[in-house]
């Protein structure tokens, strides 16, 4: 069973897939492909490392906004503007990250759903 933090991770790769996916569309890619994935052995130590930091920073973003979420109770202009807000910052965690790409990280995020061996190394990483 995939732990909360994993959840909290694909609801983060949703938010940022979501501001991403004009870009996909205006460059013609296939919408109804399936998505590409990554094992760990696809992956060396740097890229799985910069993984883990950004992945964590964004846990702390999501986090952090989830609080916010519940202050701005039903006003649904504030939601969408905290939605944003929190988009453009973790993009920003993602952009500030020299060993991976907005791309890169979405598709390591796709393929922990089905790879317990990513998600290990992943959190072993977070861990140290």
């Amino acid at each position: 069973m995939p732990s909360a933090l994993f959840k909290l991770g694909l609801v983060v790769l949703l938010a940022i897939g979501a501001s991403f996916a004009h870009m996909a569309h205006a460059e013609g890619e296939d919408w109804g492909a399936e998505p590409e994935t990554v094992t760990v052995d696809d992956l060396d130590d740097g890229k799985i490392e910069a993984f883990a930091r950004v992945y964590q920073a964004i846990i702390n973003i999501a986090t952090e906004y989830e609080e916010k979420f519940v202050e701005a109770g039903d006003d649904p202009q504030e939601a969408a503007r905290l939605q944003q807000e929190a988009n453009e910052a973790m993009v920003q965690v993602i952009e500030s990250e020299e060993n991976i790409t907005i791309e890169e990280y979405n598709v390591i995020v796709v393929s922990m759903r089905s790879d317990e061996e990513l998600q290990n190394a992943v959190h072993e990483h977070m861990d140290s």
